[in-house]
């Protein structure tokens, strides 16, 4: 049986691309929350986020690629999907921990 050609993949793409938009936000409020408190952690933290918004966006582009050559794109590998949830993770404390320290510094 054909798969229903619908709009299901390029939803997916896009909510790829999505989550990767926003732990790329979280990482540079991470750095620069890090830069103004001068704390180490803290940038150490956005670097990381940063690294895990980049392959998050990489996975995006290469679904988003095989959309356009006109093939089904592949599911995402098991450890893609946990490196996204990490990262999904690690934004919100990421935004936690800066809230924190604008509110503490301010």
């Amino acid at each position: 049986m054909a798969r229903d050609p619908g709009l299901q993949a390029e939803r997916t793409a896009m909510a790829w691309s999505r989550t990767a938009h926003g732990a790329l936000l979280n990482a540079l409020l991470l750095l620069r929350a890090g830069v103004v408190e001068q704390r180490r952690e803290v940038p150490a933290i956005g670097a990381l986020l940063l690294l895990a918004a980049a392959l998050t966006y990489a996975f995006a582009r290469r679904r988003r690629c095989g959309l356009l050559r006109g093939g089904q794109p592949a599911a995402a590998p098991p450890l893609a999907l946990l490196g996204v949830a990490l990262a999904t993770g690690l934004c919100s404390v990421g935004a936690l921990l800066a809230s924190v320290l604008a509110i503490g510094g301010g």
